[in-house]
């Protein structure tokens, strides 16, 4: 079960449901003391293998925003991002016991049962640096040649928004790991639409991750 689960989870874009021309098309209040304790101990379980994700969590948080479905209450609730999914914190969907992503507004009981209290904010950090985490798993396992930590980080955000399954078959990852660095910024630029219309949002975010890319050296093998 724990394999299904990880493997519905590598596949969901956090937000949109992106597509690249030319590849496969894609499915579309803790304060104080506690919350730097909580907030530093996800940051490092992000970090526990030697990368430094601190660009890509943030990049990640700058993109995604963090919306709370039910302003009414204390905590963050569940909300429909704009793909149809529900997602709480910054772009974490919500899954129910067996996996199965939740979308559509005939599934907001369901949501909500799964966060029946919601997520503070230390909370929504957690789920960040977990999600990061598995994503930066995944990553690492796809790209087979050395990069740095920065240029990492931008794959990992990317990956995030897209899906490991999209990076996984995408025109990028295949060029990459034949060690075209050079032409990867303008492979991030293909992945702006949703569908089938490019959005302001997704071509800001991949200029940011291109950026991000070109800020770096190459990490030499």
């Amino acid at each position: 079960m724990n394999k299904l689960i990880e493997w519905f989870q590598s596949l969901w874009p956090s937000l949109f449901r992106e597509q690249a021309q030319g590849d496969e098309p894609l499915v579309e209040a803790v304060t104080g003391e506690s919350q730097q304790v909580i907030q530093a101990t996800s940051l490092a379980s992000v970090a526990a293998k030697g990368r430094d994700l601190c660009q890509a969590v943030e990049l990640i948080k700058s993109f995604e925003g963090i919306v709370d479905g039910d302003p009414s209450t204390a905590n963050f609730d569940p909300y429909l991002c704009p793909a149809g999914y529900w997602t709480i914190g910054w772009g974490h969907v919500v899954t129910d016991p067996q996996g199965k992503m939740l979308k559509g507004a005939d599934n907001k009981a369901a949501a909500r049962a799964v966060y029946p209290k919601g997520i503070t904010r230390a909370e929504a950090e957690a789920l960040l640096a977990d999600d990061v985490n598995r994503f930066a798993a995944g990553v690492e396992r796809l790209v087979k040649v050395p990069l740095c930590d920065t240029r990492f980080c931008a794959l990992v955000s990317f990956a995030y928004n897209v899906g490991l399954g999209a990076l996984e078959t995408s025109t990028l990852l295949q060029l990459l790991n034949k060690g075209a660095m050079d032409q990867v910024p303008d492979q991030f630029m293909r992945w702006t639409k949703a569908d089938g219309k490019e959005l302001a949002g997704l071509k800001r975010r991949r200029e940011a991750e291109a950026r991000l890319w070109l800020s770096a050296e190459t990490v030499a093998s």
